[in-house]
C-alpha cells in the first residue's frame, strides 16, 4: 500500500468525517455539499495523485466559497475541507484563516478545532496548539478515533513545550483509544523531534510498548525517534525488529536504509531502498535516499536517474533538486541541456523559505558571503543546519569550480558542524576522502 501524506497518516477517522469528494463543488437542495469523483486518488497516497487532488480540492471549493450560494451546513463544510487542503499545501496562515471563520459561528466544531491546531504545530505555536485541543477533546464532540488522534497531537505539543510527562500520558490515551495511532505517531520526527525532545519521545513509546507490544509500528515508530537522537545502532535493530514482526513493511526498509547509509552501510542501504521501492512504487523520498546512497559509492550516473525521477515525481523538493544537479554535473558536466533544465527548475523553487539562498546562490544570483549571511539569520532553531547547508554547498559547487582548496576548507567546516544524522555530514567526509586520494 503506498504511503499517505501527513494528514492522511494523521487522520484516517478525520477524513471521513470531513472530506468531501472532492472535484466540481456543487449545491443541490440538501445541505451535504455535493463533489465529484477524486478521493480515491487522495487514499491512494501517491504523491502525484495526491498533490493534484488537494489543488483540485482548493480549486473547485473556491468560487464555491466566494458564491455565497451555500447554506451554513454547505458553507462549513466546504471551509473544514479547504482548512485541510491548505494545510496539506503548507498554507499554515490560510489554513488557519478558513477554520477561524468556521470557529467564528460554530466555537465547538471539534474537526476544525484539531485542523487549526495542527496547524499552529506547524507553525511553532504550540500553547495554541494545546489551547484548540483542550477544548476539543471536553467539547469538541470528537468521534473516538479523532478524540485519539486529538491526544497524539497534544502530545506533541506538549513535549515541544518540555511537557514530557504529560506528553507521555496523551500517547497511553491515544493508543488506548485507538492502536493504529501508533502507525501516525512517527509523525512525530516532523513535528516534535525537530524540536529537540527526541529523549521524551523515546520514552513515550516505551511507554506505550506495554499496550501492543508485538507491534511492528511501535518498533518502526521508536527507531524513527532513536535515529533523531543520533542513536543510529538501536535504530537499526528497532527497525530489524519491525520487519522481523512484518517483513513487508516498506516504511521500516525505508528508514532501515537511511540508518544503514548513516552508518557507512552503502550497499546494504540500497538493498534496503530497493526492497522497500519494490513494496511500494510511489515512494518519491526513497528514490532520493538511494540517490543519495550512491553518490556517496561515486555512482554518479544511477544517482542522476534516481534524482530525475524522484524530482518528477515531486518537483517542490529543493534538496532533491539540489542533488539532481550536482549528480549531473558529476555524471555527465557537458550535458548542458539537462543542467539548464535543472537550473529551471532551481529558479522556480528559489523564492520560498531555505534552502531558497542555496538555489539562488546555484543560480548565480548571489554569492558565497550573500549565503552565509542568510544562513546565519533567521529561527535560531534552523541556524545550525542553515550554516551546514551554506559551507556543504558551496564546497560542492567549489568541487564543480576544481578549486580543491576551497573545497577542502568549506567541507571540512561541513563535515565538523553539520547535525550527526543529515546527509550532508555524511557526504562532507566521503568528499574530503576523495580530495585526498
Amino acid at each position: 500500500m503506498a504511503v499517505a501524506s501527513p494528514l492522511l497518516r494523521l487522520a484516517p477517522a478525520l477524513l471521513l468525517a470531513v472530506l468531501l469528494q472532492a472535484g466540481t463543488a456543487r449545491a443541490d437542495s440538501s445541505d451535504e455539499l455535493q463533489v465529484d469523483g477524486k478521493l480515491d486518488a487522495v487514499e491512494l497516497g501517491g504523491e502525484a495523485a495526491h498533490k493534484e487532488t488537494v489543488e483540485g480540492m482548493i480549486t473547485d471549493l473556491t468560487p464555491e466559497i466566494d458564491s455565497g450560494r451555500l447554506s451554513d451546513a454547505q458553507l462549513a463544510r466546504a471551509l473544514a475541507v479547504r482548512c485541510w487542503a491548505y494545510y496539506e499545501k503548507g498554507l499554515l496562515d490560510r489554513a488557519v484563516a478558513d477554520c477561524n471563520r468556521l470557529l467564528a459561528s460554530q466555537p465547538d466544531h471539534g474537526t476544525a478545532l484539531l485542523l487549526r491546531a495542527s496547524a499552529y504545530i506547524r507553525l511553532g505555536r504550540f500553547p495554541a496548539a494545546v489551547s484548540d485541543l483542550d477544548h476539543a477533546i471536553a467539547d469538541g464532540g470528537l468521534a473516538k478515533d479523532d478524540l485519539g488522534l486529538a491526544y497524539l497531537r497534544r502530545a506533541i505539543a506538549r513535549e515541544a513545550m518540555g511537557k514530557g510527562k504529560d506528553a507521555a500520558e496523551d500517547v497511553k490515551q491515544a493508543v488506548t483509544l485507538d492502536p493504529r495511532l501508533m502507525e501516525v505517531y512517527r509523525d512525530i520526527d516532523k513535528a516534535m523531534l525537530g524540536e529537540g525532545k527526541a529523549g521524551s519521545a523515546v520514552q513515550a513509546l516505551d511507554q506505550a510498548f506495554a499496550l501492543d507490544p508485538k507491534s511492528a509500528q511501535s518498533y518502526l515508530d521508536r527507531g524513527v525517534a532513536r535515529m533523531a537522537r543520533g542513536q543510529v545502532d538501536g535504530a537499526i535493530a528497532d527497525f530489524d525488529k519491525a520487519l522481523e514482526i512484518d517483513p513487508y513493511m516498506a516504511a521500516a526498509f525505508q528508514h532501515r536504509g537511511d540508518a544503514r547509509f548513516h552508518h557507512g552501510l552503502d550497499l546494504q542501504a540500497i538493498e534496503d531502498f530497493d526492497r522497500a521501492m519494490d513494496l511500494d512504487a510511489h515512494l518519491a523520498p526513497v528514490l532520493k535516499a538511494r540517490a543519495l546512497a550512491e553518490f556517496n559509492l561515486g555512482r554518479f550516473a544511477d544517482a542522476a536517474r534516481d534524482l530525475a525521477a524522484s524530482v518528477n515525481a515531486d518537483g517542490t523538493d529543493p534538496y532533491a533538486v539540489l542533488w539532481l544537479y550536482l549528480a549531473q554535473q558529476r555524471a555527465a558536466p557537458a550535458d548542458v541541456e539537462a543542467s539548464v533544465a535543472t537550473m529551471k527548475r532551481m529558479s522556480a523553487l528559489a523564492a520560498s523559505a531555505w534552502p531558497a539562498p542555496v538555489l539562488r546562490f546555484y543560480t548565480g544570483r548571489s554569492n558565497q558571503d550573500t549565503l552565509r549571511s542568510a544562513a546565519g539569520t533567521g529561527d535560531e532553531r534552523q541556524r545550525p543546519r542553515q550554516l551546514c547547508d551554506a559551507a556543504f554547498y558551496a564546497g560542492e559547487q567549489a568541487l564543480l569550480a576544481r578549486d580543491a582548496k576551497s573545497a577542502r576548507q568549506l567541507l571540512q567546516e561541513a563535515a565538523a558542524g553539520c547535525p550527526a544524522v543529515t546527509a550532508e555530514s555524511v557526504l562532507a567526509k566521503t568528499e574530503l576522502g576523495r580530495l585526498t586520494n
